[in-house]
């Protein structure tokens, strides 16, 4: 027996899965789906994934979800860029990463990283010089986040 998790054109289930299933199954690579807390502040609210790394994400109007609910980060390789290849973002929306592997694929480059203490995979131009162990500045980019439900897996953002 099978079941059809969602329905629709290509590009709009690739931009709104509706869970972390559809979100890992649909890309290549899979989006990145990493766990993380909701942290509401003074300041806004931020995904926490743990004590060295937390990111102040956009805030959404209707958007009601409670302080400490544990979630699923979404965001596609694609929306990782390395040491300022999308210098606009803003500084809150940046992290230090140490680079744990090179995927050269020819006009592209697969690049699995750690950033404090969590693990992601971005994209980048594929003549670029990366090696295993250099230190990069990864920026987010929270314009095409994805957060799930941890509980549910389906997405509330």
């Amino acid at each position: 027996d099978g079941y059809i998790e969602q329905v629709g054109e290509p590009i709009e289930i690739f931009q709104n899965p509706v869970n972390t299933f559809v979100a890992g199954f649909i890309g290549s690579p899979p989006m990145n789906l990493v766990p993380a807390k909701i942290a509401r502040t003074e300041t806004g609210t931020h995904l926490k994934f743990n004590p060295l790394l937390q990111i102040k994400i956009p805030e959404k109007p209707d958007w009601k979800v409670k302080d400490g609910t544990d979630v699923i980060m979404g965001l596609r390789t694609e929306d990782l860029s390395l040491d300022n290849e999308q210098s606009a973002l803003p500084e809150e929306w940046k992290a230090k990463g140490v680079v744990d592997v090179v995927e050269p694929l020819g006009s592209e480059t697969n690049v699995h990283m750690d950033l404090q203490g969590i693990k992601v995979v971005a994209k980048c131009e594929g003549r670029r010089h990366i090696a295993a162990g250099d230190k990069l500045e990864v920026s987010l980019n929270l314009e095409h986040l994805h957060i799930f439900d941890a509980q549910t897996t389906l997405s509330i953002y």
